[in-house]
């Protein structure tokens, strides 16, 4: 009985082992960190699952004993198929997921009342097959070997399939490297740059834009110091094409890079490379799981999550990641750049800080919250994306302004932590003469066009976004109203800096002359990168908004002068605006750096780890 156990429990224990790394594997090739992450992960499971085999046979043993007299050999067999197709059933459907369950309890009960029944079924057929031969040590014999030769040979499988992609999670990535020598000129215009971004940030939430937005008092105060962008937009909906962007200067079109989790090609030189060129030490502080690995050329890349314990899609790594994770919250992450800063005061310097508040889940902390009897009846927080993706939340008026104010309050709270480092700059007696820069990847829609979040369309609450920069000594406020993009801002803070600008016609130019005082020139403004349903590009030239879905051809024509809610197409109206449009899109050249074509996913990266299950949790997975 003890042998049969045992045989029974490892027999379980590598069919789940193998399954559970081939579904991770398959999901995502290269999130194992090592190899030895992978075996760690299959004997946690093995040993789990056996244990289960074990805890059945002794509750069967009590419940059921004439059947096992009758042939042990078929009922060890059917109660291992019972277990392999349980947890592969449920691995399937996501019932391995705590947030599955914690988000649709009754759902995942069906499914999971479904899964037992099919297991049972499973457990019963390969009960009613082996029976069907006489039971006699030979043909139980014949039957182990053939199943553990199976399992070995579907672990053989997933532990090649996992060589191949051996190492993956530190591809593209500086953490924490030592910066070179390095000095900068002595007439070098700024010694320390500062680059502010604040994730999903709606323009009209900043009260610098907009009196009646969620009050901004520190970021407004920075706005009052700095020259001032009106009508700045990102080239991109969502944060991955945005940050590309913004950190190699190249439009969307251009670096192809539209997906989560990427890696640059080695042929695009980020801006934090060009400022470490330049002689300055190089620092990124921050939160947001997509761009892990777009690191490169900065000394220290503490954008958190830490580095995964085990991959993310296995079993075992959905429970030692989430138990490893830390919690990068803006309060985290304002503690760690104001340590940086005063470690490094001194220093020339760039720094990037980002925050990843207010992007989903909106939880701010209770005192930013405003007295509102929503609050007390829909509550303090909101985490369910793809409920409300689905319909089956947040559909009346009311609930709609309660997930606004909830987002205005995790604004105000990002508010606050801007003001700890402006303060710190003040302190240090840097803030007067570094260049600070303060702008988003994105901002948010809250049914301004029938849908929620980001991502899916190039309408202004989520293109439009704020952008000031401050420049050295006391500066008058200054607004300029050109259209502008943020992927200007590597040439434009290259420039400013005096430091040797790419010789790259993709990348779009400089904005210091405008800066300078000279007549801003109105170059149109390319956007696209959409990330959901129908792909589309857009421009912007003068006062108009062009739009056209890739696939369909559907056009749309808005005159952001008079409909700055972007409601009314005038596609039927203003034909000589809409054949400017059309043709600005067409004569747009496509060419990739180092005449390489745009790479799309070339070299890219899948999420890995705890990683994954942060995407889902903002929604960018589900």
């Amino acid at each position: 009985m003890i042998r049969r156990a045992v045989a029974g429990g490892a027999l379980a224990g590598l069919w789940c082992g193998a399954l559970d790394s081939m579904l991770a594997t398959a999901a995502d090739p290269t999130g194992y960190p090592s190899l030895l992450s992978f075996f760690l992960a299959f004997v946690i499971l093995a040993v789990v699952v056996g244990a289960a085999y074990a805890l059945l046979a002794v509750a069967a043993r009590l419940l059921l004993p004439g059947a096992l007299r009758k042939d042990p050999g078929a009922y060890s067999l059917s109660l291992a198929t019972f277990l392999v197709s349980l947890f592969t059933l449920s691995r399937i459907a996501g019932l391995d997921a705590i947030s599955a369950i914690r988000e649709n309890p009754s759902s995942a009960a069906v499914e999971l009342g479904a899964i037992l029944l099919l297991s049972f079924l499973a457990g019963a057929g390969s009960w009613l097959l082996v029976a069907r031969i006489s039971p006699s040590p030979s043909r139980d014999r014949r039957i182990a070997i053939a199943a553990f030769l199976g399992a070995g040979c579907l672990s053989a499988a997933a532990f090649a399939a996992v060589l191949m992609h051996i190492p993956s999670y530190d591809a593209d990535v500086a953490i924490s490297t030592p910066p070179a020598e390095r000095a900068l000129p002595d007439n070098a215009p700024f010694r320390h740059v500062i680059l502010l971004t604040i994730d999903t940030l709606r323009k009209d939430a900043v009260t610098a834009y907009d009196p009646d937005g969620a009050g901004t008092p520190h970021i407004d105060s920075l706005a009052n110091d700095s020259i001032v962008f009106e009508n700045a937009f990102s080239s991109a909906p969502w944060t991955v094409p945005a940050f590309v962007s913004m950190f190699t200067g190249l439009p969307p079109d251009v670096h192809g890079i539209n997906r989560n989790f990427p890696t640059l090609p080695p042929t695009f030189r980020t801006l934090a490379e060009h400022m470490a060129g330049a002689g300055y030490q190089t620092a990124a502080i921050g939160s947001q799981p997509q761009l892990l690995r777009i690191g490169r050329g900065f000394d220290t890349y503490q954008l958190g999550p830490s580095p995964p314990v085990v991959h993310s899609q296995t079993t075992a790594g959905r429970l030692f990641n989430r138990l490893a994770q830390q919690d990068w919250t803006t309060e985290v992450i304002t503690d760690l750049a104001v340590q940086w800063l005063d470690e490094h005061g001194g220093d020339d310097f760039f720094l990037w800080l980002h925050w990843l508040a207010p992007h989903v889940p909106y939880e701010p902390p209770p005192a930013y919250l405003p007295q509102s009897p929503l609050i007390g009846k829909l509550g303090q927080s909101f985490e369910g994306v793809s409920s409300v993706h689905a319909g089956r939340e947040i559909r009346t008026p009311s609930e709609r302004e309660w997930l606004r104010i909830l987002y205005d309050a995790e604004v105000r709270y990002t508010d606050d932590a801007v003001g700890r480092v402006l303060e710190s700059l003040q302190r240090l007696g840097i803030y007067d003469d570094a260049l600070v820069i303060f702008t988003t990847d994105h901002g948010e829609e809250f049914w301004d066009h029938g849908h929620w979040e980001h991502g899916h369309s190039l309408y202004d609450e989520l293109v439009a976004v704020p952008l000031f920069i401050k420049l050295p000594g006391a500066a008058e406020a200054t607004r300029i109203g050109a259209p502008v993009s943020t992927t200007a801002l590597l040439s434009t803070i290259l420039d400013l800096c005096g430091a040797e600008l790419p010789d790259d016609r993709s990348i779009v130019g400089s904005l210091k002359p405008s800066l300078d005082g000279a007549s801003p020139t109105r170059t149109p403004v390319y956007m696209g990168a959409v990330e959901y349903f129908e792909p589309r590009e857009g421009v912007v030239f003068d006062d108009f908004k062009y739009i056209v879905g890739v696939a369909s051809g559907h056009e749309e024509l808005y005159d952001r002068a008079e409909d700055a809610a972007e409601q009314d197409s005038l596609v039927g109206s203003h034909l000589g605006e809409l054949e400017r449009g059309r043709a600005i899109l067409e004569k747009r050249t496509r060419p990739s750096p180092a005449g390489e074509p745009a790479p799309d996913s070339a070299g890219d990266v899948a999420p890995s780890d705890e990683v994954q299950e942060q995407l889902r949790a903002l929604g960018y997975v589900e």
